[in-house]
């Protein structure tokens, strides 16, 4: 697969494409087709080599927001998320594990939607994604759908 990272801190220009293989999911974890991914401020830092966690070897991936298609569901994921539906998630970054790569393997408990069927494209963006269809999700998701919630023109927020 196709990924942006660095092997050396900097500025943008220590990007790179890299060629990685794709991951597959464990147990509890779902491997998302990345469609899109945000540059978070702590993105800059990693890259910059002033925040960064993670005692692997270089290459580094960053990326902590990813949204795209669930492509695999590990063992055990106790979830009613299906291979398709489209998510978004929370991605702890440790060495080539970042969103900013074409696939990206997270805990299922750090995954939130699918977007609610039946709605068009403007009027589920502006409901909460919540992982787990009628849960209220736990860990990384459930504080990124409070912020939704919280941020976002809806008339009755459910969860669904």
């Amino acid at each position: 697969m196709k990924a942006i990272g660095l092997t050396e801190f900097g500025g943008p220009e220590v990007l790179r494409v890299l060629d990685l293989p794709v991951p597959e999911a464990g147990p509890g974890e779902i491997r998302i087709r990345v469609h899109g991914a945000t540059v978070n401020p702590v993105d800059t830092l990693v890259r910059r080599g002033i925040a960064f966690v993670s005692d692997a070897e270089p290459p580094y991936v960053p990326g902590m927001d990813a949204a795209g298609v669930v492509e695999q569901i590990g063992a055990g994921v106790n979830s009613d998320l299906a291979v398709g539906d489209h998510v978004m998630a929370v991605v702890v970054v440790s060495g080539t594990h970042g969103a900013y790569a074409e696939h990206v393997v997270v805990p299922a408990e750090s995954v939130a939607g699918p977007a609610r069927s039946g709605m068009t494209r403007w009027r589920s963006s502006r409901w909460t994604a919540v992982p787990g269809i009628g849960t209220p999700g736990t860990g990384p998701a459930r504080r990124m759908s409070s912020w939704i919630v919280q941020r976002t023109p809806c008339t009755t927020p459910t969860a669904w």
